[in-house]
């Protein structure tokens, strides 16, 4: 899949857009949507620059929010269902976020779009 990815940190010019590995469903609470609308927000900004001091897997996808259509879901999700519209904010600092066509999210991560 395409995303917009980091593979060092630095000026904006460190962001580029590259072929990674689709994330899949492997937990019983993923949800893996198809990515239609990214949120930009400083913290991005501030990741790639490196005043974060986490450490990131590089390639590292940037993106907190998105917005999409439910693509899978794991056995134990009961309040999605794929093409269901969803937004929602996933843990980012700890996981690869949503500049891409796909981003797995937790089902408490997300709610219906209205």
């Amino acid at each position: 899949m395409k995303a917009a990815v980091l593979r060092r940190r630095g000026g904006p010019e460190v962001l580029a857009l590259a072929d990674v590995p689709a994330p899949r469903v492997a937990g019983p609470r993923d949800v893996l949507v198809r990515v239609r609308a990214a949120g930009v927000n400083p913290v991005d900004a501030y990741l790639r620059a490196g005043l974060v001091p986490v450490p990131l897997r590089y390639p590292w996808v940037l993106g907190g929010d998105a917005a999409g259509t439910v693509e899978a879901v794991g056995p134990a999700v009961t309040r999605f269902a794929p093409g269901q519209r969803v937004f929602g904010m996933l843990d980012y600092v700890r996981r690869p976020g949503c500049y891409a066509e796909l981003a797995l999210f937790r089902d408490d991560e997300l709610a219906p779009a209205p």
